[in-house]
């Protein structure tokens, strides 16, 4: 079973986000042939990027592994070490994954968005996910739909369903919307 990932890192209020950018720039080819990484979203939301109405400054990668064994290599990585000895060691958040679509040119991406729900109390799980799975194909219907991953995890009984955009779209409340900088997809 596949696990998403994602950790993020807020900068103060007019952080130059640029300095982010150059630094993926720098490091991404690193992950084009990372060992059992699917797909690596090099996110970021930037308050002053008019096509996203973000409120925060924010650098938040998002991994889709082949399993927990390359996720676990990955964070005892040196590759790993340098980014937390760059921003501080962040909370990572690890789901199952659910349901993970992609379109061939999902490399024309370069927006995404993200929503986490509550699995409500009371609701059969399984009937809960197979609804997400039959709202992801729905969803890669959609043209402007590069990929969709919808992932589960029982701490918080969550989902999170991450979104890839050809262009940027008008968030809904609940949603955070990123600008995809670059995607190393050495798995798909």
């Amino acid at each position: 079973m596949n696990i998403a990932m994602q950790y993020s890192f807020a900068f103060a209020p007019g952080h130059d986000m640029s300095a982010i950018a150059r630094r993926i720039e720098a490091k991404a080819s690193l992950f084009d042939h990372w060992p059992g990484l699917l797909f690596k979203a090099f996110l970021v939301a930037d308050e002053r990027d008019t096509d996203l109405l973000s409120e925060q400054n924010l650098y938040a990668p998002f991994y889709l592994w082949a399993d927990a064994q390359a996720m676990a290599a990955f964070l005892a990585s040196p590759a790993f070490a340098g980014v937390s000895e760059a921003f501080g060691r962040p909370a990572v958040g690890q789901w199952l994954t659910v349901a993970a679509q992609w379109k061939a040119d999902v490399g024309v991406a370069r927006f995404a968005s993200r929503e986490q729900v509550e699995v409500p109390l009371g609701r059969a799980v399984e009937e809960v996910l197979e609804e997400e799975r039959a709202a992801t194909r729905v969803l890669m219907q959609d043209q402007g739909v590069k990929a969709v991953v919808v992932a589960f995890e029982a701490l918080t009984w969550t989902l999170v369903r991450m979104v890839f955009h050809a262009r940027a779209r008008l968030a809904k409340e609940g949603t955070r919307q990123y600008r995809m900088l670059h995607l190393s997809s050495p798995g798909l």
